[in-house]
Formats: structure tokens, sequence, C-alpha cells
């Protein structure tokens, strides 16, 4: 239909960005396969299997059914439709529209080709270009079997497939099998798109039409590709890269015309146009059943999200920065294609790992050396390096910072990590000074596509700290400190300055100044709803990047878009060895990979091979190239197969698989059935009510686990035969892993009596430990990972792997900052939901609680309220539902974790920021003309409102150059966990920047799952959710200063555990005030009285403290509501912060 004049072709179907060749299995080079590119394209390549292919000579008319009432007889025209069958992986299906002038003009344009390479066709192949050449237009309808023949052939050859006219011809791309895909097809093919508004035509279209007509072409021909879940377009089939991206969204809507189809969805539109009417009718017919599946997903969503919950994910909490950065440098350091990183403050040298050795890094700086150029790497800059060095694609987004008010020097970080490696990109956002007063403010990781962190902690200074929080660090002679350079810092005192010198110390230890502790939250993920966060972040890029290049165009569309690919992989033998109970689940997410198919695709498995039927189909040999339907001889490659051949030594050849007989098979009969049964027993005994939910113990993974296991039994016989030693049975239910060119069985002894973990995850890491290229299963998992598992739940290592949760992805968006057109604000909304629906309890920590405790009726009725500026009613619901658990006489408990004081650098006095954010916190809180939480409690309930609620803080102590000091800890976590069954974290404080969605990108999680553990709530059995119950026993085990097994932690709503909470708090209040009168306190309700306060003398103080120190338990103590109650707090007229609007500090 459509023609480039480089011979090129239009009307089909797609796939993503990866290679499309072939590998050439003889001695013959590739001439399609750049020399340059092949060692990296190598790393992503896959077998490609032809399986049936069909030509059927037909009219448009048969084709579109319903022929639109413009059709006219020019209209109706014959094609010959193909439909095409492969296995790449996945199963394929696709078809293609032909007219017979097309079909005639391909061959003469594929011999073309083969003869500008010098590889003129001959024999078989030379009849058949001869034929057609020979063969009349109008004789093609009498040969279509001939044709279909031809090119079934040309499927089969390696040369002629890899020619670009007979890739386009049928609408095969540089991604058209690309993992991405999952089995579903994306449409494509050459069509025009209207040029995109770039500022320079936007320039002359305000001077005049007329130039900006002639000037620029209206209309380009681009390669158009159609996903399951959005459109992108390239320049050519065969580009590396995509362009701007289009995503379907529920505000999506298609409009047809004769020969153009407009697609609008909530930021921008897209119109592209066709020669023929059944061109444009086939095209919208495929976009609109595409983009109709997902906003069917995308409707019925409660919190106006731009996605659905995913389910079948693992889940994992990190509490304060140590164990989060340390995760998080092993699995960067595994990362294979991607990784997407987006902070509000990226800092390319801080070290993920601690202690760090400064004085190998100063020695760096004097060399002049940027990087470390030898292992072990724990700088995130050196890491990334690695990654880039090994061909994965790095993509950074960091926030644009206004450098008047910030010191976070993005554009260092953006040269500082560009310079390392071409592989390394970063963008910084927003570039103009329209949006100023806003920032990004997410802090998200995507690796692979297939994990994904998302919380509160930026990979930058400040935020790396352990659960002690020690306020103080000594100085040594070898300079290797937990908190290096820079990061030795109090930005309560001094605000980061000059970043870049990151080797000099913000605050001085040698003269024993004390940092300032940070406690915060992460999370990281594995499954299905990765492929949320990554198109949050691909949304990002893309318009940060638009009109001015490339962007991302691969998203994982696993388990991500239409319902008809949701549905894991099955394996389609069940285990009759297993019971009806451990037969392996739908929808589950096994082991980090998520392998997709269409209902209608999934592959039956039939062998008369009993003991065939279990091994890998690398192991299975054929015997001969020959199989009914399933053509091997056709076997196509693109680069050497990882997943389903085994190179036996240079120049072997390489097995496929085949497939036999039919009917269902008797496991009890194959071979290897009792050694299979003697392992299941070994590791998978009794652990069904402990492990229900834990994904590393899933049981009866059927057709890759038998496989797996079949495998292994064979190696041992071999060993036996051999009067080896027995080995221990790895049962990684991966691929096999591949070292060089052949496959290595690691030799393990026999495991020792122990836990069922210690046998179980020495097993499957080991291939970790050997630097093996195994699975994902094995290859992410790191050695920080916990060897142990506890049956006792609230131990903090139980669910250290990751607990099997729901996730629903939230976040703040709108045009600035996403460029949707219509804002998005369920985080908002989420919290809203919770709040309203919580029957037990509310745990929340958060770097603010800015937020309104009256809604627009009450305000109304109101004379003056202090925060009537706050829009956000966070506050308001808290208190409704208090309200109507004291009516109801119900017990219901909110906890509240906030800062001491805002992050800011300066004393509250002489400090505008810190006193606006101060007087709105005080309001939405205490103080609000009657109108806070407490004080409109207080009017209902008097001072029972004490048993509904409490805020509370976090400080630390210490003994420094044998002075007691004291700092408090800053609680920067965005945490809010409801009911021991449901946890929502991110980047979204309480306030309104990050929740109206207007400002503040941010974005969130909402994680929980089906309860299951047996606990109790209000002395009463209760089933809990594993992830929310050990995150808060946990968390309150640190603040507390107590052992996460203490029975009290069990039962969040019993008056012992709130008399736990509330005396802790009061009693290291006490202390904290007795020893160092320190501020923020209730006793000083005014700036005089800070100023009237006279510490103990150094002496006094001393003694004091070496008798009152251990009585201080844990970290937690009482958040100051009386606090300055008797100033006005503001903005002083004259100050720089009055240039700035008030929402700006809400």
């Amino acid at each position: 239909m459509l023609e480039r004049d480089d011979n090129t072709y239009s009307e089909g179907f797609i796939a993503t960005q990866s290679s499309g060749e072939i590998i050439n299995t003889s001695d013959t080079p590739n001439p399609f396969v750049s020399k340059d590119s092949t060692e990296e394209q190598d790393q992503d390549k896959i077998q490609v299997l032809l399986q049936d292919f069909q030509a059927e000579y037909t009219n448009v008319t048969n084709i579109l059914r319903e022929v639109p009432q413009y059709f006219k007889d020019k209209d109706r025209f014959d094609v010959i439709k193909f439909t095409i069958k492969v296995k790449a992986v996945y199963k394929y299906s696709w078809e293609v529209y032909r007219k017979p002038s097309e079909v005639k003009k391909n061959f003469a344009d594929i011999h073309s080709e083969l003869t500008r390479n010098f590889m003129e066709p001959t024999g078989k192949d030379a009849e058949i270009f001869n034929t057609m050449a020979a063969m009349e237009e109008s004789a093609i309808k009498d040969h279509i079997t001939d044709i279909q023949d031809y090119y079934r052939n040309f499927f089969q050859n390696i040369k002629i497939y890899n020619t670009l006219p007979f890739k386009e011809f049928f609408n095969i791309s540089n991604g058209s099998f690309n993992q991405y895909n999952s089995g579903s097809k994306p449409f494509e093919g050459y069509c025009y798109k209207k040029a995109d508004p770039q500022c320079l035509r936007t320039i002359f279209s305000i001077a005049c039409k007329c130039i900006e007509y002639f000037a620029f072409s209206q209309y380009n021909l681009r390669w158009i590709v159609v996903k399951d879940d959005c459109i992108y377009y390239s320049d050519k089939s065969n580009s590396d890269t995509g362009k701007n991206v289009y995503f379907f969204d529920e505000s999506l809507s298609l409009e047809k015309d004769k020969d153009t189809i407009t697609i609008k969805n909530i930021s921008r539109s897209l119109i592209l146009k066709f020669k023929t009417i059944f061109e444009t009718e086939i095209w919208y017919k495929e976009i609109k059943r595409r983009s109709d599946a997902m906003k069917d997903i995308l409707k019925n969503n409660k919190y106006k999200s731009y996605t659905n919950e995913k389910k079948g994910n693992s889940a994992h909490w990190f509490s304060d920065g140590e164990d989060y950065f340390k995760d998080l440098s092993e699995k960067l350091m595994q990362a294979k294609e991607t990784i997407f990183i987006t902070d509000w403050w990226l800092s390319p040298e801080v070290w993920l790992t601690r202690p760090a050795p400064t004085q190998e890094y100063m020695a760096l700086a004097f060399q002049k050396k940027s990087r470390k150029e030898t292992p072990p790497y724990s700088r995130l800059m050196d890491i990334l390096f690695q990654c880039a060095n090994k061909g994965v694609k790095v993509y950074v987004l960091v926030y644009a910072e206004c450098s008047l008010a910030l010191t976070l020097n993005s554009s260092h970080s953006q040269h500082a990590l560009e310079a390392l490696h071409p592989n390394i990109q970063v963008e910084r956002h927003p570039v103009n000074c329209t949006d100023l007063l806003w920032s990004h403010h997410e802090k998200l990781v995507i690796i692979d596509q297939i994990i994904g962190y998302v919380g509160g902690l930026d990979l930058c200074w400040g935020r790396w700290d352990t659960h002690d929080h020690p306020i103080f660090e000594e100085p040594n002679n070898n300079q290797n400190y937990l908190f290096p350079g820079i990061d030795y810092s109090n930005a309560r005192i001094r605000d980061f300055d000059k970043v870049e010198k990151y080797l000099e110390e913000s605050c001085k230890r040698d003269i024993f100044e004390v940092r300032m502790p940070w406690h915060d939250v992460h999370s990281r993920l594995i499954g299905p709803v990765v492929a949320d966060i990554a198109r949050h972040f691909v949304e990002r890029w893309n318009f940060s990047r638009f009109g001015t290049g490339s962007g991302i165009t691969d998203i994982k569309q696993n388990a991500s878009v239409s319902k008809q690919h949701n549905q894991l992989k099955e394996t389609n033998t069940l285990d009759e060895s297993l019971s009806e109970k451990e037969q392996p689940k739908k929808g589950g997410f096994i082991f980090g990979i998520i392998d997709q198919v269409n209902e209608n695709e999934k592959e039956n498995q039939n062998s008369n091979d009993s003991e065939n039927a279990l091994m890998p189909e690398s192991e299975i040999d054929t015997g001969d190239n020959t199989n009914k339907g399933n053509f091997p001889g056709g076997m196509m490659m693109k680069g050497k197969t990882k997943l389903r051949g085994k190179k036996k030594g240079k120049g072997g050849e390489i097995s496929i698989s085949g497939s036999s007989g039919n009917g269902p098979i008797d496991f009890t009969k194959k071979k290897g059935y009792e050694e299979q049964q003697a392992l299941r027993a070994r590791y998978f005994k009794n652990i069904e009510v402990v492990d229900e939910d834990h994904l590393y113990v899933r049981k009866g993974q059927g057709k890759l686990r038998g496989r797996r296991l079949n495998d292994k039994i064979k190696k041992i016989k071999m060993a036996k035969q051999n009067n080896s030693t027995q080995s221990q049975v790895d049962i990684n239910p991966g691929q096999p892993t591949i070292q060089g060119e052949e496959e290595v069985i690691q030799e393990e002894e026999e495991p020792k009596k122990s836990s069922f973990y210690d046998k179980f995850v020495k097993d499957v890491s080991e291939q970790w430990k050997n630097n093996q290229k195994g699975s994902w299963f094995s290859n992410f998992l790191g050695p920080s990972e916990e060897k142990a598992l506890e049956t006792n739940v609230v131990n903090v290592n139980f669910f250290k792997k990751g607990i099997k949760s729901n996730v629903q992805v939230l976040r703040s968006a709108s045009k600035w900052s996403v460029g949707i057109g219509k804002k998005e604000n369920s985080i908002l909304q989420g919290y809203y939901h919770l709040i309203d629906n919580a029957k037990h309890y509310l745990y929340i920590e958060n770097q603010f609680f800015v937020s309104r405790a009256f809604n627009d009726e009450e305000m109304a009725e109101c004379d003056y309220a202090l925060s009537d500026v706050v829009e956000n009613l966070i506050a308001y619901h808290i208190r409704k539902r208090i309200e109507r658990a004291y009516h109801s006489n119900e017990k219901f408990r909110v906890f509240v974790f906030i800062p001491l004081l805002p992050g800011f650098a300066g004393e509250p006095e002489s400090s505008g920021t810190l006193q606006i954010i101060l007087k709105h916190t005080y309001a939405g809180i205490c103080r609000n003309h009657g109108m806070s939480i407490i004080e409109q409690l207080s009017s209902i309930m008097g001072e029972k409102w004490r048993d509904y609620i409490g805020f509370y803080s976090l400080r630390g102590h210490a003994l420094v150059n044998g002075e007691p000091r004291t700092e408090l800890i800053y609680i920067h976590s965005k945490l809010m966990i409801v009911d021991d069954t449901t946890v929502i974290l991110g980047s979204a404080n309480i306030n309104d920047r990050s929740m109206l969605g207007t400002r503040d990108s941010e974005y969130a999680v909402m994680i929980n799952e089906n309860p299951k553990l047996e606990s109790v709530m209000n002395g009463q059995p209760f089933k809990a959710a594993n992830f929310a119950y050990t995150f808060r026993v946990n968390l309150f085990a640190e603040h507390l200063g107590v052992d996460p097994k203490n029975k009290i932690l069990a039962d969040p709503l019993s008056d012992e555990f709130l008399n736990l909470v509330r005396n802790t708090a009061k009693n290291n209040t006490t202390i904290y005030r007795e020893l160092w009168g320190c501020y923020p306190d209730d006793n000083y309700t005014s700036f005089k009285d800070l100023k009237e306060h006279k510490p103990l003398s150094k002496e006094e103080l001393l003694e004091k403290y070496k008798a009152k120190k251990n009585e201080i338990v844990g970290h937690a103590v009482e958040f100051p509501l009386k606090f300055l109650e008797n100033e006005n707090l503001g903005i002083a007229f004259f100050s720089v912060e009055n240039l700035v609007p008030e929402k700006n500090f809400t």
C-alpha cells in the first residue's frame, strides 16, 4: 500500500526496539549484522521458529465485512492476505495484506538488494526470482500456492529474511519479537504522521500560515507502532530508537475520516494519514481494539490512577538508608538491559555501601580521575559506569532546581554522569522559568523493568543512615567512615554547599560537630507493577525530551495492559505427584519473570518421550531437521540463543525443539520420578502454612520446575556413574546456567541439618556466588540477602526476600510535570480512601503534616482560620474517622510521627521558612482558632482525644569528646500503615505541594495482600497482612527500643501497646528536657523563653547524663504541641520569603 522510495512497505504489525536479525549458524558471515553492534545485540537475541504460513487471494470487502458508505469502486481491490505464525519464546501471529503489484515488486526488491550486497541467488532461489520476474501481475491469482511456498522458503533463508524489503513487506521491524511484547505482536507499518508542533514550526505558524505550510512538510512518512498500551513512531523500520510515545488512557478518543485517524489522549494528539480507505479502516479497527481494552482496565480505578492494581508482586520494605542502598548496589550490578533513575536530588559520588575508604578517593581526586577502575565499587557513579560499560542503557532524570533557592547542583550531576559513558543519558527538568515554584520529587529506580524501587530515599548526600541513627562518628586515622566527606552533615545547622567537593566534610567532626540522623523508608517491588512504574518514568522522560530527540519506547507489557495479556504463561502439564492445592497457580509472579501469552496461544506440551517431557528444550535432540508443522529447517535466530539452545563447542549445532504425540503424561512412570519426589520431600515438606505467600517457596512450578529438576537429576546420575561425589541439587527453576559456551553444574557439599532456608537459599544463591549466568532469580540473590527464615513472624528477617502482594501505583502529575492535560492526584485519593475505611488504626510517618482539619462547609461558618490557604483534607478525614469511632464507642488509634522541626537550616526566630511551615503544621494539629484536629476533638470528647490520636517525633544522644550532646532525628518518611493490612509509601509529603497533583510531581505505591497471618487485634484473633504487620512491628521496635519479638507490639489496639508508646515517648522527653533543655519543647511557648533558658554546666550535665542515659530507651519523644504557641508565626514583611507565594510553603 504505502511505499517509500527506498523499498519500504506499509500496513501491518509491530515490535519494539531490539535486534530482529537471524543468527547465521553457518560459517558464512551475515552481512546484515553490524560488526560493531553484534556483541551488544547478542545480549537479548532469541530463537525464532516459523510455525505456519498461509496465503489467500481475496478482496478488501471480504476483509472489512462492513464496507463504509463512502466506499467507491476504486476502493474495492484485490489483495493477498498473508497469515504468519512464529515462535520466539512467545508465539506471535499476525496478518499482512498486499496488492498483487506489491508482491511482484517485493520479489524484484529482494533480488536487487541481494545482488547489491554480492549475494546473487543461486539454485532454487534463482529459479524463484526468475519465475516471478517473468510472471504477469494478472497471473498471480492463479499461483497463490506457489507464492505461498516461495515466501515460506524465504522465511527459512537467512540471507533473504534479513533483507529490508522482505522484513518490511511482512511488517517485521527491529523489535517485532522483543521480550517486552510478551506474545502480543504490535500492529505496525508505514503511514503519514502529521508533524509535531515543535518550537520553530510554531513560530512560523504564528508568523504566517503560508510560510509554515510551504517551509515544513505537513505530513512525514514514519514507521508507526501500535502496542497494547501506547503508540509510538520511528523514522524507519530498522531504526534503533523510537520517538514520542502516545499512551492509551481513560480519556483517549479516536476520530476517523476517509484517509485520516486522529488520536487524542490526556497529553496531546496524533494524526495519521493513509493512501486508501482500506488502510484507514484496518488501522482504525486495530487501534480502537487495543485502546478500548486498556480503557476497560482503567475506567473502574477508584483512585483515578493512570493504571490499575497489579496482583502477584514480590514486595519488600526497607527501614533507613543502609539496607536500601546496599540492596540497590547489588541489584544494579546485575542489570542486563536498562536502568531508570529519577530523583529530586541525585549525587553521582554517593557511596551506596559503607564504610567508605575516604583516603582512596582522595588519591583518585589527586590523580584527577573521576572513577574507580578496580573493584569493589561502592559509589553510585562507579556502579553505573560498570553497568554502562557492559551495554546497559542508563537513563537518569533529575529535578532542575532553581539555583537561587537550592544548592543541589543538578548540572554537576548531569555532567559528571554523562562524562562517564555514552550509554548514560541524563535529563534535567523543568528548563523554563514558569515552573520554578514546583519540583520533581519522585524517588524511583527501575532495573531492567523487572525490579522497581519506590519510596522516600533519594540517591544523594545525607540519606544513608543506620537503625541506630548515631549523631556523631569519631575521627580515625584510616579515614574509613560510615558518613564520609560531605555526608557527615547536619542540614538543620547548615545546608549542603559546593556538592561537587564531596570529600570535604559538611560538618567538622574534628571539632566535634554532631550530624543530624535521617530516618526514611523505601520499598522494592518485583512483578507486573514494575511495568507501571516504568511507564511513568518513560512518560516523564519523553515529555522532557519532546521535540529534542529520541525517546524511550520499550516498556514491558507483562500484565500491564490488555485483558488478553494479564495471565501468566501457564505450564501445560500438571504434575500428578502434587495435590490439587500444590499445582501451579495462575496469575502468580514466579521468580521475577513474567511470561504472558494469549489464551489462544497456550502451548500444549506433547511428547511421548516421558524423559524429554520435563527436560529443557535445549537438551532435546529431534534427530533430524524435519518436524511436521514447525518448520525446524526454518529456525530463525536473533543472536546467540539463551533460552532454547545450547552450543556444543565452536561451530557446533544448535538443537531445536520438536513435539510429537498427544495425550497426558504418566508422571509416575517418568524416568527420575523417585529422585524428584525425594527432592520435594527434602525441600518442600510441611511448609505450606508458614510460607504460603513467600515467592521463593511456591510449590510445583510445573514444566519449568520439572525440567530443571530432571536436568539436575540426570547430572547427578552421571556423577554417580563416574564415582564422583554426589552433588547437592540446585533447584533453581530458571533456565540452565551458561558459562562461556558450555553449561556448568556447580557441585556442592551436602547441607548440614538446619532451617529450610539455610538449605534452600544456599542452593539457589550458589549460582550468584560463582558469577554464573542463571535466571533472573539466581542473578538477583545477592550476598546481603538473609539466609535464614525464622518461623516467628515478628522477626525482622522473616520476609527479607519479599512478600506476595497486590500493588496499586499512585501519583501526583499534571501538565507541567508529565505533560498530561488533566491533573492526577491519586495519592491524595488513596489517603482519603484508606483513612475513611480504616477499621482499627492508622500509623503515619511523614516529613510534614500540613493539612486542613475542616471542610469547605465548616470553613464558610468559621470567622477566621490560619490554614485556609491549605487545600488538602487529610487532617479532616482523620478527624472525622476519630469522631465516628468516638460516637460508635469503638477503639481506634492514630499514631503520627513527624520531625521535631522542618528540615531547613536556621533558627525559628530568624527563619521565615521555618515559621511559615510551623504555623501551618500547628494549625492542622492543635492551634487554629478552634478548627484544628485536637481543638475540634476536644470540643466533642474533652481529654479523651488522647486515647485516639498522638503525635510523636525522634531524637538521639551521644557522648561527644566527653560532652553529652543531643540532636533531633529527621523523619523524612512518607508512609501510612492501616489496620496491619495495607501500606502506602512513596515520595509524597502530607502537604499541598505533594498531594494536589498540580504542584510537585510525586509517586507512591499502595501495597496489600490477602491477610493470612495469624495475629491479634484488640485482644481478638485477627488475620493480618505479612507486609504491613512486619513493617509496623519493626518500625515501632526501632523507635521504642524494644525487641521486635516483644508480644506487646503484636496488638496495636491494646492498652498495653498504647501505654508503651506513650510512656516511652514521655519518659524520653522528660530526660532530654532535664539534661539539655533542648528545643523544640513545650517549655518554650515564646522566643523569649528560648532566650532565657540557662543550660546546665558541663560538669553537672555530664554527671546527670551518666546517671540518666540508660533510662533513654529508643528514639521516640513527644511532639511539642505547645512550642511557640504564644508567637504569631509567619513571614516578616521585608523578608526574602515574602517574594514567594505562601502556597509555595504548604
